[in-house]
């Protein structure tokens, strides 16, 4: 968890035609396993025309309520990037080598552009549930949601290991909804590729069109040769 900090910055004023006032302190970000490091940050308290110099003065120091309370500065100043990043170096290397590229390609795919925006606070229940939906009606399949909800469930999982997070897991009892299974129109995720790739495995006709295509929709026979995950379709040359 963060060190202990005690930070009372002074209220100072941008330059321009409309100045603010603006204070710096340090943030943690997350480095690895148990520990963080700080960087500086500038928190804006409002426009000179809006507010006065005692009135920024008051916003700073609700602001800094957060800011040094130890207990629950990681969750209000850690950024969800950093926590992905963490995610990145510490628990993808330590997963099966046909899982890695996998799980690499869809926080990058899915996760990232849905959170990378939050802090760890703000990723809560609601948010995870309407990624999903989201994902839904975008047209991916059941599979392709509940791998990537396994995946986030896991960041937060790692997160509450180094301790970086506490409370209940916002994954958790996350509804998947129902469509997406039968037509699944998206390019085989790199693992599901290798996947098919061992399913086909002695097939000279199919296995001769992979170099050309190697994450396309194949047709009918892939089915038969234990790749129930395929929509009929031909494979372009």
């Amino acid at each position: 968890m963060g060190r202990p900090r005690y930070q009372q910055p002074s209220v100072l004023k941008t330059k321009g035609k409309r100045p603010r006032w603006y204070i710096r302190v340090m943030v943690d970000v997350i480095i690895d396993r148990g520990r963080t490091g700080r960087k500086e940050e500038t928190i804006y308290l409002g426009f000179v025309d809006e507010c006065g110099i005692q009135e920024a003065k008051k916003r700073r120091d609700d602001k800094l309520k957060t800011v040094n309370n130890t207990p629950f500065v990681i969750q209000s100043q850690v950024a969800f990037m950093d926590l992905a990043e963490a995610y990145r170096k510490t628990h993808i290397p330590g997963l099966k080598p046909s899982s890695r590229t996998g799980y690499a390609h869809c926080l990058d795919k899915y996760i990232l552009p849905a959170f990378d925006g939050l802090r760890l606070f703000e990723v809560d229940a609601s948010k995870v549930q309407q990624w999903v939906y989201a994902m839904e009606d975008e047209g991916l399949a059941k599979r392709t949601r509940q791998k990537a909800l396994a995946i986030l469930r896991s960041v937060f999982d790692m997160a509450e290991e180094y301790g970086y997070f506490q409370g209940r897991n916002p994954c958790k009892k996350t509804k998947l909804g129902n469509g997406g299974d039968i037509f699944d129109r998206r390019p085989l995720e790199p693992e599901e590729a290798l996947r098919l790739l061992a399913a086909l495995e002695g097939d000279e006709p199919l296995r001769t069109m992979l170099p050309f295509s190697p994450i396309c929709e194949f047709p009918n026979s892939a089915a038969s040769h234990g790749a129930p995950w395929m929509r009929p379709a031909m494979c372009s040359k």
